[in-house]
């Protein structure tokens, strides 16, 4: 098979930068504005975040089975990244924006928008996220592009962290500054889309003539354990990630007492992290992508709990742990991203199926899961330790917040540890499901 060339890689990458900005600004933004631009509890706010994203994760393995049942010129998956991604964008500015209603009017536009936004969401995410399964089979390839893919997100993430709060202080109030800035950030987003879809060739095609229904789906997730370990420790890096995120801006403005901290916070994560993404594919290379994977995470815990006990006067020494903890949380995040296509290979050497939609269906429900897990665990953290929107907040209250930028996301990088401490497939055994699969056989 043909060389990548790095056209593709980093066309490929465009996309990642496009739904890593979406993802980032809903993550990072979206609970914030919910309690204190839009008006909406804490509590009410928690509850919409755990039952629409569940509702949502529940059409992932759906549409990993469509996306594997399409055929179109331009391939199976690369049509949806374009054709969704301005519904995409459509549905994010919504969002963002502040109808004139009441409370209950309030709540039916917050859970009819989100819901919207996640099944949209899902009909690019899944075929994109799919695609590197059938660009190349090599997995050194794999970690390449896996390692692009991070450094474009992490430019996306510099975008949101330096631009969106500067820029909606521009406007007379956030009610208006946000959904105008969200509008120019999906603008990049659909471009950055479309530079994915024509940069980009799907050239790996299933030898053996197999056929599965949707029925088979399940019975081909349970027998690919490779994909449940990344899986499940995707979970948990997730939550560490969605939590200490929605943290940040609760953390700047109430616990350190300068909402002007929310930018550098986020610049000094955006800037560690594309350190930790550097250094993360001359590890792989040479000791593997699992013990890259879990050197990256005991880093993570160092700083993250260490950054608890630091006094609040002291920046500097925050700041340091925090860049720290957020380098050593990125290697665990390319180690993933590479780890994910090869098992695909897996499915089809342990089942003689090719399933690369129904395969990243899966990885997207754990990540959605997560996604509403660590929403849900945010905004009931701050219920429950007494958070009120725009006042002076108690000390329960600080230690909360403090705790999510700190202590669960080091809990979390604990366990995906002993999750991935259990993962088997190393270079060694790729090689031969990659030698059985170019044969045209499997296990």
């Amino acid at each position: 098979m043909e060389k990548l060339k790095n056209r593709e890689i980093w066309g490929y990458a465009f996309g990642n930068l496009a739904q890593n900005m979406i993802y980032l600004m809903v993550s990072v933004y979206l609970l914030y504005f919910y309690t204190d631009v839009f008006g909406i509890t804490a509590a009410a706010a928690s509850l919409l975040f755990l039952l629409m994203r569940i509702f949502d994760a529940v059409n992932d393995p759906m549409m990993g089975f469509l996306a594997d049942k399409t055929h179109t010129r331009w391939g199976k998956f690369r049509p949806y990244v374009l054709f969704g991604s301005i519904p995409l964008a459509i549905i994010t500015v919504l969002l963002f924006t502040t109808p004139n209603l009441g409370p209950t009017g309030k709540l039916v536009w917050a859970y009819l928008t989100y819901l919207f936004y996640g099944v949209i969401f899902t009909v690019v995410l899944i075929p994109y996220f799919a695609m590197p399964a059938v660009m190349t089979q090599d997995p050194n390839e794999r970690s390449k592009i896996s390692t692009v893919n991070i450094v474009l997100s992490t430019i996306s993430a510099l975008i949101i962290s330096v631009a969106v709060t500067p820029l909606v202080g521009l406007f007379p109030s956030e009610q208006i500054g946000f959904p105008v800035v969200t509008a120019g950030c999906v603008l990049i987003a659909v471009a950055a889309f479309y530079i994915c879809f024509r940069s980009t060739t799907e050239r790996v095609v299933q030898k053996s003539e197999t056929q599965y229904r949707f029925r088979d789906v399940f019975r081909l997730l349970a027998k690919n354990t490779p994909l449940i370990l990344v899986s499940v420790g995707y979970i948990f890096y997730s939550i560490q990630y969605t939590v200490r995120m929605a943290a940040v801006a609760y953390y700047a403005k109430y616990y350190l007492n300068n909402e002007n901290m929310t930018m550098i916070i986020l610049l000094i994560a955006v800037a560690f992290g594309l350190l930790g993404t550097g250094v993360a594919l001359p590890m792989m290379k040479k000791w593997g992508k699992k013990t890259a994977y879990l050197i990256g995470a005991a880093i993570g815990i160092v700083g993250c709990s260490a950054m608890y006990f630091v006094p609040k006067e002291n920046i500097t020494l925050i700041l340091i742990l925090l860049g720290l903890g957020q380098a050593g949380s990125s290697i665990p995040l390319v180690a993933t991203w590479s780890m994910a296509p090869d098992t695909v290979d897996y499915c089809e050497w342990k089942t003689g199926i090719r399933a690369e939609g129904t395969t990243f269906g899966a990885f997207s429900f754990v990540q959605k899961l997560a996604s509403a897990i660590a929403g849900a665990l945010s905004a009931a953290i701050l219920a429950a330790t007494g958070y009120i929107a725009n006042t002076v907040q108690t000390q329960a209250a600080l230690n909360g917040i403090n705790s999510m930028m700190t202590l669960i996301p080091a809990a979390c990088c604990v366990i995906c540890i002993v999750i991935m401490a259990f993962y088997n497939l190393d270079a060694k055994k790729m090689e031969t499901i990659l030698a059985t699969l170019q044969s045209g056989k499997s296990e």
